[in-house]
């Protein structure tokens, strides 16, 4: 786990790390920036009800200095990483669970499916989640 660009990034956001809320935001913008951008933060990610989920990292939070590496550690990833912060918690809930469906399956039409068989998704949050997936692909680190 590479705990400077985890706290680097929870400090660029300025995330509160006693809000519950908050937290399971964070767990989506970790997985994403991981994941989908492939800046390596360390982590590992297994399924949880509202998307990819971190144990490690929620730990991790628990402990994190309210200050520490500059926002350096994570340049590569910072624009993106505030941007995304702007979404709605549910965007990158949708986002993130789409990204762990097309790993697993393969496939845009199925994971897209497997969405929405487990989340209520109307059509413009789906377009949204879509377009940002696209987006992020193609700024991939």
């Amino acid at each position: 786990m590479n705990v400077d660009r985890i706290n680097a990034l929870a400090l660029l956001v300025g995330l509160d790390t006693g809000n519950m809320k908050s937290r399971l935001k964070f767990q989506k913008l970790a997985y994403i920036v991981q994941e989908i951008l492939g800046f390596d933060l360390g982590l590992e990610f297994s399924k949880f009800f509202y998307g990819p989920y971190s144990p490690e990292l929620s730990s991790l939070l628990d402990d994190l200095p309210r200050n520490g590496p500059s926002a350096e550690e994570v340049a590569p990833v910072a624009e993106v990483a505030l941007s995304l912060w702007g979404e709605s918690d549910r965007v990158l809930e949708l986002l993130s669970t789409y990204h762990s469906f097309l790993v697993y399956t393969g496939d845009p039409a199925e994971a897209e499916r497997g969405l929405r068989e487990i989340r209520v998704v109307d059509d413009a949050a789906l377009k949204r989640v879509l377009e940002l997936y696209g987006s992020l692909r193609r700024e991939r680190t």
